[in-house]
């Protein structure tokens, strides 16, 4: 239910816009743990720790 061939490509354009800012935050926080040894731990580490 396409209204337009714009709107098409700006839904694809608004997910990887999405798609990129929710990577570029998960990165940062992986950052963030990697250096400060921290508040968030993942389950990786905890595994690796444990």
């Amino acid at each position: 239910m396409e209204i337009s061939i714009g709107f098409g490509s700006l839904n694809s354009a608004l997910r990887a816009l999405i798609f990129g800012s929710l990577l570029l935050l998960m990165t940062a926080i992986y950052r963030d743990d990697d250096d400060s040894g921290s508040h968030y731990i993942h389950p990786r580490h905890a595994m690796q720790h444990g």
